[in-house]
């Protein structure tokens, strides 16, 4: 018997079923019509009419000695210390890595100079003398860089390999 043929009855079978399914529990089919729903301001109630759907979160504060657990296989090492409110990462076309800090008005550049995985150096890329106001997102695009401040983006020439604008 071909498969095909075998996929054929298997098929039927099913449909049948299904037929005798809906006959039994006396299934019947209607299609849905959405109708519009008219609202007009006298529905509405008047402001502050009900209480407020705010929950507050409810604050934990840290332990004084945080254990922090990891899958087995997996272990935790301090990356780069000496940022301040980091906020948002990028890797630079050359490998290095942008970190923005908004509340410094700083973009810092992380280098690995060794190959290890790891930075071994923290320098400023960018800060408040380049225009930076509230640095939050970056990217690189044919040869610039841009940043997007709170307030604008700005974009500047980026050659290859430089850890400074």
């Amino acid at each position: 018997m071909s498969s095909s043929l075998f996929l054929g009855q298997i098929f039927i079978q099913i449909l049948c079923l299904t037929i005798v399914l809906i006959y039994e529990i006396d299934a019947t089919n209607s299609s849905f019509i959405p109708e519009p729903i008219h609202i007009t301001l006298a529905d509405l109630p008047e402001p502050y009419a009900t209480a407020s759907a705010a929950k507050d979160a409810n604050i934990i504060s840290v332990p004084a000695n945080p254990t922090l657990y990891v899958p087995d296989g997996f272990t935790v090492k301090l990356y780069m210390s000496g940022l301040k409110m980091p906020r948002y990462l990028t890797y630079t076309p050359s490998g290095d890595i942008l970190v923005s800090e908004p509340g410094m008005n700083r973009i810092s550049c992380l280098i690995d100079n060794d190959g290890d995985g790891y930075p071994d150096e923290l320098t400023t890329f960018a800060d408040e003398s380049n225009g930076l106001y509230l640095p939050y997102s970056m990217t690189f695009v044919n040869g610039y860089f841009y940043v997007g401040n709170r307030n604008i983006t700005r974009r500047y020439q980026w050659a290859t390999g430089s850890r400074q604008i």
